[in-house]
């Protein structure tokens, strides 16, 4: 058997990643339209529940990103970066099932499960160890792990942006408290604490002895 170098099975993975991006889209968008587009939606959409329609934009994404993009580079690590993006989405459909959980009746999901079978296997799993509200936060923190992996960012990378937009708000906030003076208010000259400037009704000083006027 030929052995397979990593070029060739980057390339190998990055086509089958684009081919199945493009069958489930056809299959959510073709619903009921054929024998196999129906055969997929039953078989893939209870795993995913109401957010599979972000596994095909995942699927396209990681392929174009093997093939065309920054994973075509040598040494990019793009194994890494798949199991990064499993792992965040994992932890978002976990988060949203912990947010709307399912609903079964007569052993049908007939509401909710956002998640799908995935996240109600991971709320139902953390739920009963760290009640509902700990299980989101630990869901969600999986989330950003798998962002931080998948893209190598550090924790500061991912949250620059918000710092960024709470430091431009709070400068807006402190501006906009500050008033500018008005025509007629009074003035108070600098390095006179007391306000007893000319310009605010004060006495000028007569000048000091022994010192001549210009």
């Amino acid at each position: 058997m030929p052995e397979v170098g990593p070029e060739v099975a980057r390339s190998i993975a990055g086509i089958t990643l684009l081919v199945l991006g493009a069958v489930t889209l056809i299959a959510l968008l073709l619903q009921g339209q054929g024998s196999l587009t129906t055969w997929w939606i039953n078989t893939v959409a209870p795993w995913f529940g109401s957010l599979r329609w972000v596994l095909p934009i995942l699927l396209l994404g990681g392929g174009w990103y093997m093939e065309w993009g920054p994973g075509k580079t040598p040494g990019s690590g793009w194994g890494l970066t798949l199991v990064g993006i499993a792992v965040a989405y994992a932890g978002l459909l976990g988060a949203a099932t912990v947010i709307v959980p399912a609903v079964v009746t007569r052993g049908v999901v007939t509401r909710g499960a956002a998640g799908g079978r995935i996240g109600t296997f991971l709320a139902d799993s953390l739920s009963p160890l760290l009640t509902s509200p700990g299980a989101f936060i630990v869901l969600v923190a999986i989330a950003i792990v798998g962002i931080l992996l998948a893209f190598n960012l550090r924790l500061r990378d991912l949250t620059r942006p918000a710092t960024r937009v709470a430091r431009w708000a709070g400068m807006t906030a402190a501006a906009s408290i500050q008033r500018e003076p008005r025509p007629g208010d009074p003035v108070t000259e600098p390095g006179n604490g007391k306000g007893g400037g000319v310009r605010n009704g004060g006495r000028a000083r007569p000048p000091q002895a022994g010192r001549h006027c210009p």
